[in-house]
């Protein structure tokens, strides 16, 4: 647990950073930040286009889709267009990712994310150590495929028992 901050811990960490020369950020410089769609996925399903509006009313202006992409991709890149929002990132399953890389990089390019998550392996897949080597192997295989196509692959590590066997965390 961190400790609460203190005004002489705060105004130590100005002074220290002042001696180094380190300037405060301007709001240009401050990252945008981002709602992982996963988050709001039930009222996503009941209200798509009303949740993105909500979503955007909040004060975001990227998202991470997370399974739930609308209806009709090209309504929701329209949606997202007008509501000044951005999908730097979006979640793609294993199975699409294994099977059609190619036109899972598709629905990235549609939606202009940078970004391609595989974001769970279901258990049938990994079982065994042969199990997760050939999962490596395949994601490899698909992270070279992405750079190909202008994206980046990325694995989200849930925190559900997700461990090669004899692993130990």
């Amino acid at each position: 647990m961190l400790a609460p901050l203190s005004r002489r811990t705060v105004l130590g960490g100005i002074a220290a950073g002042a001696t180094m020369g380190i300037e405060p950020v301007s709001g240009r410089e401050l990252w945008n930040i981002g709602l992982q769609l996963y988050t709001v996925r039930d009222p996503l399903k009941a209200d798509f286009e009303g949740t993105l509006r909500k979503v955007a009313n909040f004060g975001y202006r990227e998202l991470e889709f997370a399974g739930i992409l609308g209806n009709d991709l090209r309504l929701t890149r329209k949606l997202l267009r007008s509501l000044d929002l951005t999908a730097p990132s979006l979640h793609l399953d294993y199975a699409s990712l294994r099977n059609n890389a190619n036109s899972a990089f598709d629905i990235a390019h549609l939606l202009d994310s940078r970004f391609v998550v595989c974001p769970w392996l279901d258990v049938s897949e990994r079982q065994t150590l042969d199990d997760w080597q050939r999962i490596c192997d395949t994601l490899n295989t698909i992270g070279e495929l992405a750079q190909r196509s202008g994206l980046t692959l990325a694995y989200h590590t849930p925190w559900v028992g997700q461990n090669p066997p004899g692993m130990v965390t």
